[in-house]
């Protein structure tokens, strides 16, 4: 397939080999860069100041997200991470996936990222941003029953929940009359 943008504010699907018009979605405002095309989403900005990613079968908005600017540049996707910016001089990281908002930076305007193993290097007006970006923890929220089944899995045995918060538990018996806190796992 192919994805176009216009100035009649519409994204256009056509096929590749026959040139047939599969889809239209109307975005609000002219579109003029190019689409990024990130597991089957049409990653895509509108002078509307909206960028929508659009399912690449059938063009239905899955997310839209509201920028301060008309969006002109084409969008960047790194590591499941879609980089735009506005003319009104601000870049946009978002979650590619659900269209959340990660970070913004106050410079750049058309293409907003390029990137190398250890920098994301952002394109302002008169200058080039170096940027290392950092990436929360995951954060994993674990019961005790599914502690014990998943270390039961693992084969480990005399498993014993020994505290709750943080959740505790004793893996093995314990030396006779001490406690073997080397032996207690803090999830």
């Amino acid at each position: 397939r192919v994805y176009v943008g216009a100035t009649d504010g519409k994204v256009y699907s056509f096929g590749a080999g026959s040139g047939k018009l599969r889809w239209s979605q109307s975005t609000g405002g002219y579109v003029y860069s190019l689409a990024a095309i990130w597991h089957d989403r049409v990653l895509v900005g509108s002078y509307s100041k909206r960028f929508f990613a659009l399912d690449a079968a059938t063009g239905r908005v899955d997310w839209s997200f509201t920028a301060n600017g008309p969006i002109s540049g084409s969008p960047t996707v790194i590591a499941g991470r879609v980089y735009f910016a506005t003319l009104k001089g601000r870049t946009y990281a978002l979650d590619a996936k659900t269209g959340h908002l990660l970070w913004t930076f106050p410079d750049g305007k058309y293409s907003p990222v390029v990137a190398d193993s250890d920098r994301l290097y952002l394109i302002g007006y008169t200058r080039v941003y170096g940027l290392v970006e950092t990436r929360a923890k995951i954060v994993r929220t674990l019961s005790a029953a599914s502690a014990l089944r998943a270390l039961r899995r693992a084969g480990f045995g005399k498993l014993q929940v020994v505290g709750t918060r943080p959740l505790a538990i004793r893996v093995g018996a314990p030396p006779e009359g001490r406690i073997a806190v080397e032996h207690v796992c803090h999830i």
